[in-house]
């Protein structure tokens, strides 16, 4: 007790130095049996034991009512799950640069990125980008890879979190405004938190979602973790591929950056680590807000430039009319992914009965080689009918363009 007697001794009289006195003694008890119990030892095997000085004023200053208030504060802070936040950002896109000359209008204006992953932020902006008729917008998606590409470690490495079956944004665009919708932060980043508003514009049949591999991003969509219940099921309806522009076709699509620059006449960088990056992570960085905006937002601009080049030929395509004639009457997402969960299932049975034929070419079994190779012609048959549905391709003379 010689410390605390030394620091009594400079205090003044009275209450003050009685209240010191108590507090540094209950002190000195609690933390000598704290010690004494670590150690395993008793008082009289711990005989030179002394509280510092500098620990008693420590202990003193915790004790005060700001910082019990301040503990209690950031506790409750720590206990706050960061994906149950919603954010919205808004940010502006400089214009792309041009690599041609483009007789098609001018789309070198600046872009309004909203990023978010609230409904009411989704709800405002659909109020003020969608007609109440019929509509057209670019569509695209994000997923984080398998590996992702760390910057700082210039280096591929897995996520830091679990791969998720889903997609980690959804981004939606006219030819002046985007919207990138962050579903991975929204509610548990399952298809049953994905927000209402956008859930009911995917389904909206009227209203179009150009982009390239569409179909492959629906199969996505409709995939997602809904929980065991099929009404969560995100189906995307109204799919407009615009990979059959400029001679693509279904083997090979034309992809967003040869849009770009053949037909708006500008440069769309698409860097494969962006492309690869983390898009789970909850802070996008701005260059992945870019990236993931103008994808959108080419789909957007180049239906809306070709509607402009088809009306000068007297042709027609209004939303309307896309909805009619390029859409069509489209297979529902359960159509879709039975048809390719079949032809799957029927691939590999095909490569099965391969390995068998060459067992029976080894163990000279005719008949049953000849039964294998008459099944194997019928699975490919049925491949034949399972084949997906080819994308639309459109001619350079209906827009008066010479593709």
């Amino acid at each position: 007790m010689k410390p605390v007697l030394t620091q009594v001794a400079t205090l003044g009289s009275g209450n003050q130095r009685c209240r010191f006195v108590l507090l540094n003694f209950l002190l000195y008890a609690v933390l000598h049996i704290h010690v004494s119990a670590e150690c395993g030892a008793t008082r009289k095997e711990c005989p030179g034991f002394a509280l510092p000085k500098n620990r008693i004023k420590s202990l003193q200053k915790n004790l005060t009512r700001r910082d019990v208030r301040q503990a209690e504060n950031g506790s409750r802070k720590s206990s706050r799950s960061p994906s149950s936040s919603v954010f919205t950002n808004v940010r502006v896109a400089p214009p792309l640069e041009p690599v041609s000359s483009s007789s098609l209008p001018d789309c070198t204006g600046d872009l309004e990125i909203i990023h978010t992953n609230g409904n009411r932020a989704i709800e405002r902006w659909l109020m003020n980008n969608v007609s109440s008729s019929a509509s057209v917008l670019g569509f695209d998606l994000e997923r984080t890879p398998p590996l992702i590409w760390d910057k700082s470690r210039r280096s591929w490495r897995r996520p830091p979190r679990p791969p998720r079956d889903g997609p980690d944004c959804i981004q939606l665009s006219t030819p002046t405004s985007c919207i990138v919708v962050h579903v991975a932060s929204s509610g548990d980043g399952s298809a049953r938190c994905c927000p209402p508003a956008l859930r009911a514009v995917l389904s909206d049949a009227t209203v179009a979602k150009a982009g390239v591999s569409v179909r492959n991003d629906a199969l996505e969509l409709y995939r997602w973790d809904c929980g065991g219940d099929p009404t969560t099921r995100v189906r995307l309806r109204s799919r407009m591929d615009l990979g059959g522009c400029l001679g693509g076709t279904d083997a090979v699509p034309v992809g967003l950056g040869t849009l770009s620059s053949n037909v708006l006449g500008l440069d769309l960088a698409k860097s494969r680590r962006l492309a690869m990056s983390d898009w789970g992570r909850r802070s996008l960085t701005t260059n992945q807000v870019l990236y993931a905006a103008r994808d959108a937002w080419v789909a957007a601009t180049v239906y809306q430039a070709l509607r402009g080049a088809a009306a000068e030929n007297g042709g027609d395509w209004s939303p309307a009319a896309v909805l009619r004639d390029v859409i069509g009457r489209e297979r529902s997402m359960d159509e879709v992914h039975l048809r390719a969960v079949t032809r799957k299932a029927v691939r590999k049975e095909i490569k099965s009965i391969g390995s068998a034929c060459n067992a029976a070419m080894l163990g000279s079994d005719k008949i049953e080689r000849e039964r294998l190779l008459r099944h194997r012609r019928d699975l490919q048959s049925v491949m034949g009918e399972l084949r997906p549905d080819p994308i639309p391709e459109f001619c350079g003379c209906d827009f008066g363009l010479d593709w």
